[in-house]
């Protein structure tokens, strides 16, 4: 029987990847309620497409970190793949010690971004669009994103346990 941890921080990967790029690239960052003053609504933004003329540059700030918390999630695919590569063939070890860090790395990375980008978002709606009328809260793409944030904390944890994993018995 293999070891189960491997094929767990690959699932892991997936879905924090899956959650990220979905809280990335749907349009429930910013969602605002009429129905207390205007009669067609509400109705939610989100960080793609960025309009630099019609948004605020904090706004473009959260939506960079959260581009990069995307292609940094592409590489940490790599350090997946080259890890699980390295010990289909020739078993853990030293050689594979380097992979679960870059792992963990890039997971603590990702974290960070998200972190930053939801702060960001969350700070600016409550301060400076709810001035006048408490209208606006974070939308459902936010708390995707703060999920994959919090799988990629599980990540960090397993890729590290792996890393102590020596090719012994």
């Amino acid at each position: 029987m293999g070891d189960p941890k491997l094929p767990a921080l690959i699932a892991l990967v997936v879905l924090a990847f899956v959650a990220n790029t979905v809280g990335v690239f749907t349009p429930g960052w910013i969602c605002i309620d009429y129905y207390n003053y205007f009669d067609d609504g509400g109705g939610c933004t989100g960080i793609v497409p960025y309009y630099a003329d019609l948004e605020p540059a904090w706004f473009a700030a959260a939506s960079w970190l959260m581009f990069i918390s995307f292609a940094t999630f592409l590489i940490l695919l790599f350090f997946v793949y080259s890890a699980r590569s390295k010990i289909h063939h020739h078993g853990y070890g030293s050689h594979t010690r380097k992979w679960f860090h870059f792992i963990a790395l890039a997971a603590f990375f990702i974290v960070l971004l998200t972190v930053a980008a939801v702060t960001l978002i969350g700070v600016y709606v409550s301060t400076s669009l709810n001035q006048y009328y408490n209208v606006f809260y974070l939308g459902y793409s936010v708390w995707v994103s703060i999920g994959a944030g919090v799988v990629c904390l599980g990540v960090m944890g397993l890729a590290f346990a792996l890393s102590r994993k020596d090719g012994c018995c």
